[in-house]
């Protein structure tokens, strides 16, 4: 059911590309694609907890097709009753890489093929997560809800939950515990994409832009947060949207630009306390 669920949420942000975005590309989609992976587990989830549901991995499916039916439909508009233009036609626009870049994009694609192996051995289990992150998703999934109870830590139900809400969905879907890295390594990837886009608003190279993603995975912090679900790189990389698009907006003055940054803004601050 992860594998449908994943593929759902991947249509709906290729819908979601080709309406914001006049050219479109494969970085633009995976941008798109990790807001409304965020954005969708957060509003099905709490539907899930106001009927008490929480548990029911069926019932999230169910949610989760009509709502991306019910948002494609008003993307697409064919009738222009809420946008102006009509959807823009898919073009994938590639970029031209040299040998050099080449290289650059193999050795970023080796360092996170390689996290990914790593997150694979053993499931989490640094002491934040076994103590805090984790537990409160078992009792949601226990519960089929979000109320509070009484915790052992305060913090199990102090915190924000927005990352704790895409764990939720992983283990609900996935029925596997070794599943709960993919949520902050792919946020790593959405990270490394993000830093290229913004490097090329910034006016670098393309060299330039994927040097850039070799630095910042040259800081450990950034490769061992992947095996954490204390949501660092997380809430990283949803800052990293707010800049992106900001930019974009400040660059086309488009004003869906500007609130798309505004939703990664508000999902962060509810994400990290």
């Amino acid at each position: 059911m992860l594998i449908v669920s994943t593929i759902l949420y991947g249509i709906l942000a290729f819908f979601i590309t080709i309406r914001v975005f006049a050219e479109n590309t494969f970085p633009r989609w995976i941008a798109s694609f990790f807001l409304t992976v965020v954005c969708g587990n957060i509003l099905i989830s709490e539907i899930l907890h106001f009927i008490k549901r929480l548990d029911n991995d069926l019932l999230f499916l169910v949610i989760q097709i009509v709502l991306c039916m019910l948002i494609i439909l008003v993307l697409w508009d064919p009738k222009k009753k809420i946008f102006q233009n009509p959807i823009t036609p898919f073009q994938l626009t590639r970029s031209k890489f040299n040998l050099l870049d080449g290289f650059l994009t193999l050795g970023i694609a080796g360092v996170l093929g390689f996290t990914f192996y790593v997150g694979t051995l053993s499931p989490i289990n640094n002491s934040d997560s076994l103590h805090v992150h984790l537990p409160r998703i078992y009792y949601w999934l226990q519960h089929g809800s979000l109320d509070s109870w009484t915790a052992t830590v305060s913090t199990q139900i102090s915190y924000p939950i927005n990352i704790s809400l895409q764990g939720l969905w992983i283990f609900l879907m996935g029925k596997s515990e070794m599943l709960f890295f993919v949520i902050p390594w792919f946020a790593l990837v959405v990270a490394v994409v993000l830093v290229f886009e913004i490097a090329q608003l910034l006016g670098a190279s393309k060299t330039g832009a994927l040097v850039s993603c070799i630095v910042m995975l040259s800081f450990p912090v950034f490769l061992l947060q992947t095996y954490s679900y204390q949501g660092d790189v997380f809430v990283s990389t949803l800052i990293l949207c707010v800049i992106y698009f900001t930019l974009m907006y400040l660059k086309k003055k488009t004003n869906h630009f500007l609130y798309i940054s505004g939703l990664a803004l508000s999902v962060a601050i509810g994400a990290k306390q």
